[in-house]
């Protein structure tokens, strides 16, 4: 990821991670739907924050909506940072919450690609609606299980600094698929 670059950021604590670990980048143009991450980003010199409105779920202070989906629509973004409560290889990236699905489905769209984030204790399980079928949830299987040390936060965020530091689209270093996921 480079410095000016466009940012998705999904709601979730693992996606609040990249929020930290986005402070040394400048310039960047961040889009989230995560009212603490928007609070967060806020607070950063040097960058855009973009909120996608839309109606709140209280409890995880998250933006969901067909406003919040029409807002993604009108954007593009270099990078998306997409949580999952469950990576199968079989069933793919799916969640526990429907009213969510539509909207992380905007943001993968909208992406040029797509990161999927989540610890490790999400790797193997089925929630029960679908984000991405297994062309997906492939790569998360394999990125999880190589990077997932459970307990290791210091790893992990080591592991997410690599990401945000080296990871960009049009370089020779990233892989030549859009879609990748961490453990954090």
């Amino acid at each position: 990821m480079g410095d000016g670059d466009t940012v998705i950021l999904d709601s979730g604590s693992t996606t609040y991670e990249i929020a930290v670990a986005l402070r040394r980048r400048t310039g960047l143009t961040v889009i989230t739907n995560d009212l603490r991450i928007a609070k967060y980003v806020a607070g950063l010199p040097e960058t855009r924050l973009l909120v996608t409105g839309g109606e709140l779920l209280g409890s995880v202070f998250t933006l969901v909506g067909e406003h919040a989906i029409t807002f993604l629509g009108d954007y593009t973004a270099n990078w998306a940072f997409l949580g999952a409560d469950a990576i199968d290889p079989v069933a793919g990236i799916t969640n526990m919450n429907t009213l969510e699905v539509p909207l992380k489905r905007a943001m993968i769209t909208a992406a040029a690609a797509t990161i999927v984030v989540a610890d490790s204790s999400k790797l193997g399980r089925r929630a029960l609606a679908r984000i991405a079928g297994a062309e997906l949830s492939s790569a998360a299987m394999s990125q999880l299980s190589k990077y997932s040390r459970p307990g290791n936060v210091a790893e992990s965020r080591e592991v997410l600094r690599e990401v945000c530091s080296h990871n960009d689209p049009a370089s020779s270093r990233s892989s030549s698929c859009r879609h990748r996921c961490v453990a954090a």
